[in-house]
């Protein structure tokens, strides 16, 4: 068994404090196009802008490419959003359509 993708998580500002900084940033846009490994790279979304390649679904809305089911059965935006659409009997592809016209 090996890892399916490598997960990029650039840590966010809490409060105000902390965060990567800018040239942090730069040197992982640098590390992500001389990544030349086998395994997919992922990154948040709050962290995409400039990446060399952050379109993972290239005909799929915007939601559809970051959508995130948390543990509660609550699909979210994002895995950061706070708030999101629950789950029910309709299936996620409803629970999808309401949170599109949501946000």
């Amino acid at each position: 068994m090996g890892a399916s993708e490598l997960l990029l998580l650039p840590e966010r500002p809490v409060n105000g404090a902390g965060g990567v900084s800018a040239e942090i940033m730069r040197q992982l846009i640098t590390w992500v196009a001389d990544f030349s490994g086998d395994i997919p790279l992922s990154i948040s979304e709050n962290a995409a802008a400039g990446m060399p390649t952050c379109t993972p679904f290239k005909n799929e809305a915007r939601l559809r490419e970051y959508a995130h089911v948390d543990a509660y059965g609550t699909l979210k935006a994002t895995s950061f959003d706070t708030t999101g659409i629950s789950i029910g009997l309709d299936g996620i592809m409803s629970a999808l359509r309401q949170l599109a016209r949501e946000t």
